[in-house]
């Protein structure tokens, strides 16, 4: 792979963050619009629970927000431009059986035939990886990995 894949790369995770972001905006108007609704004709007890119920959800997907802004403006941070030679913020590294990208904690995914693994710096396994260069060897989990490249 190349600087241009890790731009790609790039482009699809800030791509999933903002499907994410955009997700929970929905979610959380739905459940205004819930509220305001459910205010207008309950009263007693059993509304006020639901109510509650309802705030308390809105609390949690407003918290999932705020870190998925927080991981978008991450991403929008990274310098990619440069070629790695060791592993560090940024770095795609290439092993036998994918990718790992140093950028925010994501699912994984295919890129172009390859499974790319998007790793925070606070990822157990990027403690192994960091300031490592092609070449050099990784035991994690008792997996022995191999770095290709770091680009």
């Amino acid at each position: 792979m190349t600087i241009e894949d890790k731009k790609q790369i790039l482009d699809l995770l800030l791509k999933q963050v903002e499907i994410k972001i955009q997700n929970f905006q929905i979610q959380i108007e739905g459940l205004t619009i819930d509220a305001q609704n459910d205010a207008k004709g309950s009263a007693g007890d059993k509304h006020e629970v639901g109510l509650a119920m309802m705030h308390l959800e809105q609390e949690k997907l407003t918290n999932k927000l705020t870190q998925t802004l927080q991981q978008k403006l991450a991403l929008k941070s990274l310098s990619i431009n440069i070629s790695h030679q060791i592993v560090g913020l940024g770095s795609l590294i290439e092993v036998k059986n994918g990718f790992f990208f140093v950028s925010e904690a994501l699912p994984h995914f295919n890129h172009k035939n390859n499974i790319v693994y998007p790793i925070s710096t606070q990822a157990p396994i990027y403690q192994y990886l960091k300031g490592k260069k092609s070449g050099d060897e990784i035991v994690f989990n008792g997996n022995k990995m191999k770095i290709l490249n770091v680009i």
